[in-house]
């Protein structure tokens, strides 16, 4: 499904002639495009602040600071997958009563145990849906 929306989305853009567009419809084109990189190439740019935490088994889990808009690992250095998912959300958003699916996102921050070493891995991330 997404082969076909970007190429659909190349052709169209390959059509428009460029030389019938004024300057400030290129660079608003150009900002989007930016815009749309920047949300996939750094997670927290996107604006999404959701509280939310992901799991790896082999690494230690991950929560989403909200104030600082990033991923980051947990600092006890080993709470791993096997923790129990509304237990977890809690320690970091303590009004936390339910957690659901939220999407796949992709961070560079995980660690095993003792935040050794850096991966970079694809997961689901969970939202800790507050009171």
């Amino acid at each position: 499904m997404k082969k076909n929306f970007y190429s659909s989305t190349i052709k169209k853009i390959k059509s428009i002639n460029l030389k019938k567009i004024s300057q400030r419809t290129k660079l608003i084109i150009v900002g989007v495009i930016i815009l749309f990189a920047l949300m996939f190439i750094y997670p927290g740019f996107s604006g999404d602040k959701s509280s939310r935490i992901m799991y790896w088994p082999g690494k230690v889990n991950q929560h989403f600071d909200i104030t600082k808009k990033t991923w980051v690992t947990d600092a006890d250095a080993y709470s791993g997958s096997d923790m129990d998912m509304l237990a977890y959300c809690q320690k970091f958003y303590p009004k936390t009563i339910k957690v659901t699916p939220y999407k796949e996102e992709t961070i560079g921050s995980w660690h095993s145990v003792g935040n050794q070493g850096q991966y970079s891995a694809t997961k689901m991330s969970y939202l800790c849906e507050q009171k």
